[in-house]
């Protein structure tokens, strides 16, 4: 029970925290991690949100004023969340470079929903998929 009452602060400081700001604020200051990809905006729009539903995402807000997509994942046994988000960048006429940030909720929080590594990997795949002509799947590959 000491354990329960010694986390709760955690978690409310957790669910508290205003969720894009962090990973607004990070791109900001030139956080994330960026890839190019041989695919247009639009066809890259939908590859990531695809990958933050793949990948178990609470929440996916897109901002097309904004230029990016911001997504909430929840608390599990080994994480109390993490939050994301996206933006692009036309780079050619058919090549989009794409910057992702993800945060853990709580920094001292030993686990992450996902990293960046993960994002990039995943989106490799849907890549492969748009370029196959097969439609995005609704779970992931």
């Amino acid at each position: 029970m000491k354990r329960l009452t010694l986390l709760a602060p955690f978690a409310l400081a957790a669910a508290c925290a205003p969720m894009p700001q962090r990973v607004i604020d990070a791109r900001a200051a030139g956080d994330g991690t960026t890839v190019s990809y041989a695919v247009s905006k639009e066809d890259a729009w939908r590859i990531a949100v695809a990958v933050f539903k793949w990948e178990g995402a609470d929440i996916i807000r897109e901002e097309p004023g904004q230029g990016r997509i911001i997504a909430g994942f929840g608390w599990n046994l080994v994480t109390y969340g993490t939050d994301a988000g996206v933006w692009f960048e036309v780079r050619e006429e058919n090549a989009t470079g794409v910057t992702v940030v993800t945060k853990r909720r709580v920094p001292t929080t030993f686990c992450t929903n996902l990293t960046e590594t993960t994002f990039h990997s995943r989106f490799a795949q849907g890549v492969e998929i748009v370029k196959s002509g097969r439609p995005l799947p609704d779970r992931a590959p």
